[in-house]
Parts: structure tokens; sequence; C-alpha cells
């Protein structure tokens, strides 16, 4: 039942239902089963909901989990959602870090929605050769999903 909890919380994720998302992934945590993703797709829907202090509850759940298991990727993908929209020190820093790991690990749907949040960044400040650059990125790293997607 985890399992079906939590991916009807990840495909109201991926429509951008943070709301719809955070019921069904709450009752998968709420099984007393634990699947370590969970938390991870909790912190990030409460950051789209701008409900810092739970995205921050989170947050800290799903790194403790992520560094038992050692997964250096959910850690960079934790890293950029904490740096973004709880700590929003340097975003800029924060995300070009992050868009390179993600761009060396070869996960290209992390590096298209954040190479596009910067891309963005860069146009919403009238730094069209930056936002041009990280465009082009979003375009390669859809082309790599698209890649992977294709039967063969």
């Amino acid at each position: 039942m985890i399992l079906a909890y939590h991916d009807l919380g990840l495909l109201y994720s991926k429509q951008n239902l943070p709301k719809a998302a955070i019921h069904w992934l709450l009752e998968s945590y709420k099984t007393g089963e634990q699947f370590y993703k969970t938390p991870i797709l909790l912190c990030q829907e409460y950051c789209k909901l701008n409900e810092l202090d739970k995205a921050r509850e989170w947050y800290n759940k799903a790194m403790v989990l992520c560094e038992e298991v050692n997964d250096t990727l959910h850690i960079a993908l934790l890293k950029v959602l904490y740096g973004i929209y709880i700590d929003r020190g340097n975003i800029e820093n924060t995300l070009q870090e992050g868009i390179q790991f993600f761009i060396e690990n070869k996960s290209w749907e992390y590096t298209q929605d954040f190479a596009l949040l910067l891309a963005n960044y860069y146009k919403d400040r009238s730094r069209y050769q930056e936002a041009m650059i990280y465009f082009e990125k979003v375009f390669d790293a859809q082309r790599k999903i698209f890649e992977l997607e294709a039967l063969k």
C-alpha cells in the first residue's frame, strides 16, 4: 500500500498539484513503512506551497534517510531545494552548482527543471546571455530525456 500512496503523491507532484501530492504522501508515510523518497517529495511539495517550517522538517527527515543509504543524487536535490526555498541565500550559486552536479550524474529531469528556473531567473533580471546558456541546457536535457524514453 505504501508504494501506491507514494506513487499517487508522485503523480500529483508531477502535475504540480502540491496539496493533493502532500495528502497522498502523508498517507504513505503514515503506514509506518518508511520509503525514503517520500520525505524528499514532502519537502519539495511544502516548498512549492511556501510552507517553510514544514519544508524544513521534511528536509531534515529526508536528509537523514538519504545519508543512511548514501543517495548522493537526492542529497544534492535536497541541498538545492533548501538553498532556493528555505535559506534563500545565494540562489544563483546554489542553482549553478546543483545543475552542474545533475549534468555530471546524467540526471536530466533535475537538470531540466533547475536550468529552466535559473534561465528564467536571469531573463527576469535582463541577463539575456546567461539566460540563453541555461535555456540551452534545458533543451539539451529535454533531448536526453527524449532519447532515453525512445523505443529501441
